[in-house]
């Protein structure tokens, strides 16, 4: 019978109640049907092929366990050409291993679908290697396969290898190499077996091979697929570890470029404001800390904490965190400029989950780092579900993210998916900024129109895709709009501009530096859009003097998006360029909205409904 709504619930609403039944894996419906492999013009050749191949990776990983004492499960690649199957349902359901990573690849005109496979016993791997035989022979033998399944899984089967370790390396490692200096710190993911007890082993054996090579497992978080370790360790025990096969990869650790500011004119702090109560907004924001003194901010920080950033204060000592906040606690502070009108209508927790540190490549631009001796997603969710829990707060602001790792296809950052569990598990809202990537130095372009379509173009292309944890599926994404694109203004009679300069993006239109989608990707034709709602977070300015070489200007504040700073010789108010200032645009809004269904509905919305009612109000 259907069911009736209570009080002041949508009473126009009925539902029926779908009869209770068994839980059931659910498949798409295939649109088309995909054609047959093409048959390998000798069938015992590619057969002993894939036989010799399987054997060489088995024999690697065994050499591998063998040198460090470990004794986990062989972990292969299998790649295929053209699947028309689910890979994952044939090694797990009829095989017995664990597929723990999936990923396609376009070369040419094939698209290349590579699994990595875990067998966790001799005999998963044994119920494997028998199926060649008979498919190199062509014996209509009845093994786990039928003849037809066997022929068009080995058909379609293209190679099978051990795990190198330039895939497993991270893509700061591969483009800085190892520190100079040791020891030094080290993100290692490992694949995690789906039993508890199996995984407890590994990590003991891995944390004593560590050790055993003089290093240390100073951290350690979960996901439902991975273990993720931090280490400190020497470049021999890093070398070492990247030969692993339980590991999925290893790099550096990130580093996360802070925000800079620009004063522009002088601003008197407005009359304090009056302290708010339980029923404003409520957001946390997860960042380098807050000045919770500051003229624009005073009462409305709830509770600051610092999670072991080394700092041992909560005060914002980068400054980051405090100009995030104010976008998070006002909105559009340049329409409160403009207007000369304060109202703060977010209060704020503000967890400090990153440090200042020295910028050796320029000296007046600090940058704002992780712990090093935690993981970033174990900091991260430390901080959420403390605030969760003791404030109740829903809302949750990340600005920061590693733009030196942008999506290419593979699988899910770690990162991105502890997001998804807290998410998921917490029901709440979290808000995380696209990423930023400079735009190449442009050449051969001379008209304003010819340089800004060319910028455009840039976004576009892989280079620019979001970056480590953006491609979070439950997280609301947020992409970077240019609110300027004149490079004078008059304040007082004077003129301010930056002299012989183009705006790198219209005004309105994606900001030169921000990152686009898709998302996280396995299936061709299940492609999830990323970023999912975008807001102002400056331009860029492309600067020529005379015959000097051009160069991308971000620091003037008519590129930069207004917000409040850490106050500086009398200056609380400045601008900051990236895609961190355009995602507290939408952490207010989500706040707000929150609030909003709360009082309208008499009790908590989910996180979907607050996710949806941001995405409606957004115009396209």
């Amino acid at each position: 019978m259907p069911l009736r709504p209570g009080d002041g619930q949508f009473t126009h609403i009925e539902f029926a109640r779908e009869p209770d039944r068994a839980p059931e894996r659910r498949r798409p419906a295939a649109r088309f049907k995909r054609p047959e492999p093409p048959v390998p013009p000798d069938i015992r050749r590619h057969g002993e092929q894939i036989a010799q191949q399987t054997a060489a990776a088995i024999e690697i990983a065994g050499r591998a366990r063998q040198d460090t004492g470990l004794d986990p499960s062989p972990v292969v690649v299998v790649e295929f050409d053209s699947a028309n199957f689910d890979t994952r349902d044939w090694f797990e359901e009829r095989f017995g291993a664990s597929v723990v990573d999936e990923s396609m690849e376009k070369v040419g005109d094939v698209t290349r679908h590579k699994t990595v496979v875990q067998f966790p016993t001799d005999a998963a791997l044994q119920s494997f290697r028998r199926e060649i035989t008979p498919y190199q022979l062509r014996q209509p033998q009845r093994l786990i396969l039928t003849e037809t399944q066997r022929e068009k899984f080995f058909n379609s089967l293209q190679s099978v290898r051990a795990i190198s370790a330039e895939e497993r390396m991270g893509t700061r490692l591969k483009a800085e190499g190892y520190p100079d200096d040791e020891p030094f710190y080290l993100d290692v993911d490992l694949w995690r077996p789906d039993d508890h007890g199996l995984a407890r082993e590994l990590l003991a054996e891995f944390t004593h091979v560590c050790e055993n090579a003089g290093g240390r497992v100073t951290d350690h978080v979960q996901t439902e697929s991975l273990a993720l370790m931090k280490v400190r360790c020497s470049r021999a025990l890093a070398e070492q570890i990247l030969n692993l096969d339980m590991v999925a990869r290893a790099d550096l650790p990130p580093k996360i470029a802070a925000g800079y500011t620009r004063f522009f004119v002088p601003v008197t702090p407005p009359n304090p404001t009056a302290e708010p109560d339980e029923t404003d907004a409520l957001a946390c924001v997860l960042d380098s800390g807050v000045v919770s003194g500051h003229p624009l901010l005073a009462g409305w920080v709830m509770e600051e904490r610092d999670f072991d950033t080394g700092e041992n204060t909560e005060v914002d000592l980068n400054g980051h965190g405090t100009s995030v906040a104010g976008l998070v606690v006002y909105g559009n502070v340049s329409k409160c400029l403009e207007l000369n009108d304060w109202q703060p209508k977010v209060r704020i927790c503000s967890a400090k989950i990153l440090r200042s540190e020295e910028n050796p490549m320029i000296a007046d631009r600090p940058q704002a780092v992780f712990p090093d001796r935690k993981r970033v997603e174990g900091t991260i969710e430390e901080a959420i579900r403390y605030f969760h829990e003791g404030w109740g707060c829903r809302i949750f602001n990340l600005s920061v993210g590693d733009d030196n790792e942008p999506y290419r296809g593979d699988r899910q950052f770690p990162w991105a998916e502890k997001l998804d569990e807290l998410a998921r598990e917490l029901d709440i809202v979290i808000v995380v900024a696209a990423g930023n990537r400079y735009p190449e130095i442009l050449t051969g372009q001379t008209s304003r129109k010819e340089i800004q379509e060319a910028v455009l173009r840039q976004t576009l292309t892989p280079e620019h895709r979001i970056c480590n944890p953006a491609t979070s599926a439950l997280a609301l994404t947020v992409g970077s709009l240019a609110r300027n694109d004149a490079m004078s203004v008059e304040i007082n009679g004077r003129t301010i501009k930056i002299d012989d300069a183009i705006p790198g993006a219209p005004k309105h239109s994606p900001s030169p530096f921000t990152r686009t989608g898709p998302g996280c990707t396995y299936k061709v034709a299940n492609t999830p859009v990323k970023p999912d709602l975008v807001d102002y977070g400056g331009n860029l300015a492309l600067k020529s003097i005379g015959s000097a070489t051009p160069r991308w200007i971000d620091r003037h504040f008519l590129v930069g998006e207004l917000t409040i700073q850490r106050e500086n010789g009398g200056r609380i108010i400045g601008s900051e360029t990236g895609t961190s200032f355009a995602c507290p645009h939408i952490t207010h809004a989500a706040a707000i909205a929150q609030r909003s269904l709360a009082n309208s509905l008499g009790r908590e919305p989910s996180a979907n409904l607050i996710r949806a009612l941001v995405a409606s109000t957004a115009e396209t």
